[in-house]
């Protein structure tokens, strides 16, 4: 309860940190982000691996985790693995922005211009954003 309270006014500093251009932006391409990010991962884990074939190189080593052992690539210290990351995430998100632009945007343009041609304008509106009266009996939802 006290987390709503304290996100309803929006005057705090998390409601200004999440309010963040870099933030807002990542949010618009969350769907992108959820798409690609998988895709991306086995398509760059088999080109390491053939890649790592190639040159003779073995990344692939049996670690202990909780879920028991479990074979994972290891490309050496903690800063090349960091830097893979770091290289995966930027990969991520470019592809995501990319994708978001020239196939999420027209396609939700696509779907919108079908609805409104099949159904009317504004039809998956809601009714509040289609300017619609509410009637004597109706109360008003602030």
């Amino acid at each position: 309860m006290l987390m709503v309270y304290a996100f309803a006014n929006q005057r705090g500093i998390i409601s200004h940190l999440v309010k963040a251009k870099p933030l807002v932006w990542l949010g618009d391409i969350s769907y992108s982000i959820y798409l690609t990010h998988v895709p991306i991962i086995f398509v760059t884990c088999a080109v390491v691996a053939v890649a790592a074939r190639q040159v003779g190189v073995e990344l692939w080593v049996m670690t202990e985790t909780i879920a028991g052992p479990r074979e994972v690539m290891d490309f050496g210290g903690m800063w090349v693995m960091n830097g893979m990351l770091v290289a995966l995430v930027v990969t991520v998100i470019a592809v995501s922005a990319v994708t978001h632009r020239f196939i999420e945007q027209p396609c939700r343009a696509w779907v919108a211009r079908l609805a409104d041609k099949h159904f009317g304008k504004r039809a998956g509106a809601p009714i509040a954003a289609q300017g619609a009266q509410l009637s004597p009996s109706q109360p008003k939802v602030s």
